[in-house]
C-alpha cells in the first residue's frame, strides 16, 4: 500500500499526487545511516478509490508490483467515492483508526463535529500534538484528522510513545468527546456491519506492527 498511501498524503511534495521512483521514495525516507523503517512502522492505511484510480492513470500494468495489482484488482468495482483501507485482519484498534479518517473524509456532520473538538483544545496542547505527528512524518494536512483518530481508538502505550510531553489528564475530556463522535456517525450493528465487510475484503496483510496512517 505504500505507494497508493504517498500518493494520497505524503509529507513529501515531491511524491504526493506524483509520479515517482522506489529510488526517491528510499532517498525521502531513509535516515543519515541508510535506515529504512517505513514498512515495519505503519500497521494501517486508507486512501480513496481517486487515489487508486490516479495511481493506474500514473503506472502501467507492467509497473504494478503483484500487491498492487491485487488491490486494483479488489477495488475494482467500488465506486468514484469510494473508500479503501488496508490493516492486519483482526486488529481491531487499527480498524477504528481508520474508519475515523473514512468517516471524516465521507461524513461532513463527522467531520465538522471533529474539527470543533480540536479547535476547543488549548493552543499548547494542539501544538505539541502538532509536534508529535510531525515528527512521525505526518502530513499537516492531516493533523487534525489523526488527533481524532489516536484519541478514539486510544492506546495509552501508542499514545504515550508519540506524544511524550503530553500527559493523559490533557486529553481525557477529548478522548471522551472523540468517542461520543464517533458513536454519533455510526449505532454499533452499522459499525459491526462495516467492520465485517472490510475484514471479508482485507487484500494487504503483510504490514506486522507499527502505527496507522
Amino acid at each position: 500500500m505504500w505507494r497508493f498511501q504517498e500518493l494520497f498524503e505524503s509529507p513529501y511534495p515531491e511524491i504526493k499526487n506524483k509520479r515517482f521512483s522506489a529510488d526517491q521514495f528510499i532517498d525521502l525516507y531513509s535516515d543519515k545511516m541508510g535506515h529504512l523503517s517505513y514498512f515495519a512502522y505503519w500497521d494501517g492505511f486508507n486512501v480513496p478509490i481517486s487515489i487508486i484510480n490516479l495511481f493506474k492513470e500514473l503506472y502501467s500494468f507492467r509497473e504494478r508490483s503483484n500487491r498492487e495489482i491485487a488491490v486494483c484488482d479488489a477495488v475494482y468495482d467500488l465506486r468514484d467515492d469510494g473508500y479503501v483501507i488496508a490493516y492486519v485482519k483482526g486488529d481491531t484498534s487499527t480498524i477504528k483508526h481508520e474508519l475515523c479518517h473514512f468517516f471524516y473524509a465521507t461524513n461532513q456532520m463527522y467531520r465538522s463535529l471533529v474539527d470543533r473538538n480540536v479547535k476547543n483544545m488549548s493552543n499548547s496542547l494542539r501544538r505539541r500534538l502538532y509536534k508529535g505527528l510531525k515528527a512521525h512524518q505526518y502530513s499537516s494536512e492531516v493533523f487534525d484528522d489523526e488527533i481524532n483518530a489516536y484519541l478514539t481508538a486510544f492506546d495509552e502505550t501508542e499514545f504515550s510513545s508519540m506524544f511524550p510531553d503530553i500527559r493523559l489528564m490533557e486529553v481525557n475530556q477529548f478522548i471522551e468527546e472523540c468517542q461520543i463522535i464517533y458513536s454519533s456517525v455510526k449505532n454499533e450493528k452499522e459499525i459491526t456491519q462495516t467492520n465485517q465487510d472490510l475484514e471479508q475484503g482485507n487484500v494487504d496483510s503483510s504490514q506486522q506492527g507499527g502505527e496507522e496512517r
